[in-house]
């Protein structure tokens, strides 16, 4: 167990090697205490729930969509995000043009589906969403089916509203 104390200071220091070769390097405010903890056991720095997440910033391709679930359950929103493909210097030389991706985001959260129901299309978006591989049932070897990448809906922040037409 690490334990931590007001008393600890920062002092700079060249990076450090851990026992499997990995090297952390002591970044400003980062304190030698905490530093050793991380070395002690860096497979438990951190909580694994905060690695299976995604940021997306991104123009809604649609409006909102409300949609209704069977049996007792409340509706979901589902919202359609693109985002901007990354191009490399050699792309841009080239002429290319720039490419899109599309992102589909499912809110199950009831209180928060009322005002994503609100959301138009083009509104910038900033979403924090968990995320989930679903692999798909393969019936025909010679056909193959890629697993489903599912985002579900933990933070969302309108950067900006639509444009006017």
């Amino acid at each position: 167990m690490c334990s931590i104390t007001k008393e600890s200071t920062y002092r700079p220091t060249r990076p450090t090697s851990i026992k499997n070769k990995m090297s952390v390097p002591f970044s400003r405010g980062l304190s030698r205490q905490v530093a050793s903890c991380l070395q002690k056991n860096p497979l438990h720095a951190g909580s694994a729930r905060n690695y299976a997440r995604l940021s997306l910033i991104g123009n809604l391709v649609q409006d909102a969509r409300v949609i209704e679930r069977g049996g007792d359950k409340d509706p979901m929103v589902a919202l359609k995000v693109a985002t901007a493909d990354r191009q490399g210097r050699d792309a841009k030389e080239a002429g290319k043009e720039p490419t899109s991706s599309f992102h589909d985001v499912l809110s199950f959260n009831p209180g928060l589906n009322k005002y994503l129901a609100e959301f138009k299309k083009g509104s910038l978006v900033h979403i924090e969403a968990e995320v989930r591989m679903q692999p798909q049932e393969q019936t025909d070897p010679q056909n193959y089916q890629p697993a489903v990448v599912r985002l579900t809906l933990r933070e969302i922040n309108k950067l900006r509203n639509p444009k006017s037409e």
